[in-house]
């Protein structure tokens, strides 16, 4: 998989979760636990990089150590994923899902401008 491939697989997910979040809202449901399972899931982008890790290659942009994130042109280039996704969930635990909604639609634009490198 490449790193274009990763970003349209991310940008599903996240289309995908969108989509949830509406329907919570529309239908009035409470209960978050599908929608954070979904959130937690591993990404297009964790798949690429545990690929490259696996290979032997180096860490991007200088970083070192053997975590997947290291791997990740998401986490070289923004600082990956995990703060925009705990502020997600806490603004999920709030049920502010005007934060909600406005947080994913900003992961997706993200992941749509987002350079990415051609290997």
């Amino acid at each position: 998989m490449t790193w274009e491939e990763a970003r349209e697989g991310a940008i599903e997910k996240w289309l995908q979760v969108e989509e949830t979040v509406q329907e919570m809202v529309d239908e009035g449901r409470r209960d978050p636990t599908d929608l954070l399972t979904r959130i937690a899931e591993a990404c297009a982008f964790c798949e690429v990089a545990m690929a490259h890790r696996s290979h032997g290659d180096s860490p991007l942009a200088g970083l070192k150590g053997v975590n997947k994130c290291h791997y990740c042109e998401a986490y070289a280039s923004y600082g990956g994923c995990q703060e925009p996704i705990h502020h997600l969930n806490q603004a999920i635990a709030d049920e502010n899902w005007e934060d909600v909604k406005a947080r994913i639609r900003h992961i997706i634009e993200t992941l749509q401008r987002m350079a990415l490198p051609t290997v």
